[in-house]
């Protein structure tokens, strides 16, 4: 059974929330779905890349992973990567390459049809879904090969004037404020100094 995760910025109260939810109860009986959260903070690909980077890892192999968030951008490009074990599915507005950084990944363009439809997530992404199940996920000619995803970084502490500046990625639920500070960086900072 091929599980499929959900993190979108639809909101749990949605009215497209529910569409969705609708259309995945007719979905072949192959396709576990997982709802991770449909309250990303809108727009943010900061914290819903730190959110799939902190999940993906703990799901079984060949997973999916479908990230809605900032869906809607200038040109409707929406990309699927294969990393190690697992699956990405999300539009090409950076997310992927951030939450895989600095590991590359093997990626395919979606061939969007005209007109674009009004739910993507509902309209293109779930038959996008199962087709790849129907072809043992292996990428058809309804995917095209696409070596170059918009590329967004994460932000890199800063060493100011023997200062260290970080950036808040994210605010947890219980008012954690995670930053872009890694145990690799903090260690090599941390190395001689006292606390």
């Amino acid at each position: 059974m091929r599980v499929v995760t959900l993190l979108s910025d639809l909101g749990s109260h949605s009215a497209e929330l529910a569409a969705l939810r609708g259309r995945i109860l007719s979905m072949p009986p192959g396709l576990k779905f997982v709802d991770i959260s449909h309250d990303a903070h809108p727009y943010d690909l900061l914290a819903s890349a730190f959110m799939v980077r902190g999940y993906y890892p703990h799901f079984p192999p060949g997973t999916l992973h479908v990230i809605s968030v900032n869906m809607f951008g200038d040109e409707p490009q929406h990309v699927l990567a294969a990393y190690g074990d697992q699956w990405f599915m999300a539009p090409d507005n950076g997310i992927i390459p951030m939450l895989l950084e600095p590991n590359p990944c093997q990626a395919y363009r979606f061939r969007v049809p005209i007109p674009v439809p009004a739910s993507l997530l509902r309209d293109l992404y779930l038959p996008a879904i199962v087709r790849l199940e129907e072809n043992a996920f292996r990428p058809d000619d309804y995917f095209i090969p696409y070596s170059n995803p918009q590329a967004r970084t994460w932000e890199k502490p800063q060493k100011v004037e023997g200062n260290v500046r970080v950036s808040i990625l994210y605010n947890d639920e219980a008012g954690n404020a995670h930053t872009n500070i890694d145990r690799r960086f903090f260690s090599m900072e941390m190395e001689n100094r006292e606390w």
